[in-house]
């Protein structure tokens, strides 16, 4: 969107995408975007985030810290939101769940890996 700085007038580029269309995957958008992307400005964009799956302490490891705050989760007695909650759903099923906690078990234990 341009504004003309001359008057109120507002127009649509071509090809831009329009302010109110989310580009790209939930699990690669900045965190304040995954957040509330009404607060986002041009900073989200030269920001890069890497994030593990199962890592919802945000911590950098996967480990079982993260398996307790999915399992208090999953119990609804503590909630994950944003970029945590997406780093706790290990299998893409779009609900974090006991089954992620099972995951970051067998990864712990090295039995078996969450898959990226």
């Amino acid at each position: 969107m341009v504004r003309n700085s001359a008057s109120t007038q507002v127009r649509a580029l071509p090809n831009i995408t329009p302010m109110e269309l989310m580009m790209g995957t939930p699990a690669y958008l900045a965190p304040e975007q995954a957040m509330d992307a009404h607060t986002v400005d041009v900073r989200a964009e030269t920001e890069i985030v890497l994030v593990f799956k199962g890592d919802a302490s945000l911590d950098g490891k996967v480990n079982t810290r993260d398996g307790l705050a999915i399992k208090k989760h999953a119990a609804g007695t503590e909630t994950l939101d944003g970029v945590a909650l997406l780093a706790g759903n290990t299998n893409g099923d779009a609900n974090t769940n006991m089954r992620d906690v099972l995951a970051i078990k067998k990864q712990v234990a090295g039995t078996d890996y969450i898959a990226w």
